[in-house]
């Protein structure tokens, strides 16, 4: 193998037990980039074990299924972005991770539902993206842990969530935040929208419910935001 300058792998339900790809780190290649599909705990333990100089790893519905394969993942020290959508990761899984890979800046959890609560997630310090959309662990209480814990946050998904306004405020305290995505989340009415705009100097971005279209909400939320984005949902509002 000599493709020495070889940075990113892209692999889809691939056949081997994953000693071929040991050879990777062997023969000198410092892969930074894993996009890996249909992957088992096997393989993923081998893939992390001999390629600990990734910086970005995407397991986007793996085939993994207990704590010991995703926690592989935290032998990558250098990780930065992980996305671990559409997989059965767990808090286990999660902590383990949180250990190793202390400078991960980016994370994925979008639809997963074996993780219980928001607080696993306080040792990711570094963390500056957060993609939680149509998670049922994600609560008013969880985000106040989440800010508190997480004070480089800048970008947060909270689709298709369960968190009310009263959640919302505890966003207040994420002097860095800068764009929130916010719609299908039928417990939001409006007061915590403007609570974070008024609180967040750095907020340039909010995407929302339409149903706000033409209250009085969104014009208080255009006066403090750079952009407020209209996306369609079902959910119904009530004017405060």
């Amino acid at each position: 193998m000599e493709c020495k300058d070889l940075k990113s792998l892209e692999l889809h339900y691939f056949p081997s037990d994953g000693q071929g790809l040991a050879m990777f780190d062997m023969r000198g290649m410092r892969l930074t980039e894993f996009l890996l599909r249909g992957v088992t705990d096997l393989k993923l333990e081998t893939l992390m074990h001999s390629n600990n100089h990734l910086e970005r790893i995407n397991l986007n519905w793996c085939s993994v299924q207990t704590s010991k394969g995703f926690s592989a993942v935290a032998n990558s020290r250098n990780l930065q972005i992980l996305d671990l959508s559409c997989t059965t990761v767990d808090d286990l899984s999660l902590i383990t991770i949180a250990s190793g890979a202390k400078m991960l800046r980016h994370l994925n959890l979008a639809w997963c539902r074996n993780i219980s609560s928001l607080k696993v997630l306080s040792n990711f310090k570094a963390l500056e993206y957060l993609d939680v959309t149509n998670c049922n662990f994600v609560t008013d209480e969880g985000l106040h842990f989440l800010a508190v814990s997480c004070s480089k946050l800048s970008h947060l998904c909270l689709i298709s969530t369960r968190i009310t306004d009263e959640g919302l405020s505890h966003l207040a305290s994420c002097s860095l935040l800068r764009s929130l995505e916010i719609y299908y989340c039928d417990g939001v009415q409006g007061p915590g929208l403007v609570t974070i705009a008024l609180s967040c100097n750095w907020l340039q971005y909010l995407a929302i419910s339409d149903r706000f279209e033409g209250t009085s909400l969104l014009e208080e939320l255009r006066k403090q935001c750079c952009l407020v984005r209209l996306e369609d949902d079902d959910v119904p509002i009530y004017e405060f």
